[in-house]
């Protein structure tokens, strides 16, 4: 963010709502692991887990973005940018 260096920005760094099993800290915005710590394919005919965990950190972003923001900071939403890697990036996106 300081290299960036835009006038008159706030910049707020988020992590990841998810711990990654088996790692140093390391977080993630939806589910990719099962709880054996096996990877969860994409589009799995009949599982929903990763599309459900992406659901309910897009509502969580939504409240952060529409309610948390403008109550605290002040920031109209329009007023937001969002920039992301990697699944940071798809939820930046959606």
């Amino acid at each position: 963010a300081q290299r960036m260096a835009l006038p008159q920005t706030a910049c707020l760094a988020l992590s990841g709502p998810l711990p990654v099993p088996e790692t140093d800290g390391s977080r993630a915005w939806f589910t990719v692991f099962d709880s054996d710590g096996d990877f969860i394919q994409p589009c799995s005919a009949g599982d929903s887990r990763r599309v459900e965990s992406l659901s309910a950190t897009l509502q969580a972003m939504q409240q952060l973005l529409f309610d948390v923001l403008p109550a605290v900071g002040g920031w109209r939403p329009g007023q937001i940018q969002l920039l992301g890697f990697s699944q940071g990036g798809c939820i930046a996106l959606e």
